[in-house]
């Protein structure tokens, strides 16, 4: 079976604060923070990465793109993701780890 899960900043957000991962005040500044003109196509992962937040569970680690893309496919919500909107780059997961990377 193909999940489909479509990802957006306040999932994503919600998600890392279900688990304990970011504060309150974190996810706030993430939503209440204005984009650049170039950052409006930014995919919501990259936008959250961009803030470079403490992990509250892992208090030596922040939550790069790298770091947030392989939550996302541990959390259970989805065994798969293909995601074309890195710059063209697909980014095909499964269980948690890249199976491939292929250019669009």
């Amino acid at each position: 079976m193909n999940a489909h899960v479509e990802i957006d900043t306040y999932w994503c957000l919600e998600q890392l604060l279900q688990e304990g991962r970011i504060t309150e005040r974190d996810k706030l500044l993430v939503q209440t923070s204005h984009r650049q003109k170039d950052q409006l196509k930014w995919h919501p992962l990259q936008w959250i990465a961009h803030f470079n937040l403490k992990d509250q569970q892992h208090t030596h680690a922040h939550f790069s793109l790298n770091r947030l893309m392989f939550m996302v496919c541990r959390s259970g919500s989805a065994t798969s993701i293909c995601d074309r909107s890195f710059k063209g780059r697909c980014q095909c997961f499964n269980a948690g780890h890249v199976t491939r990377v292929c250019h669009s």
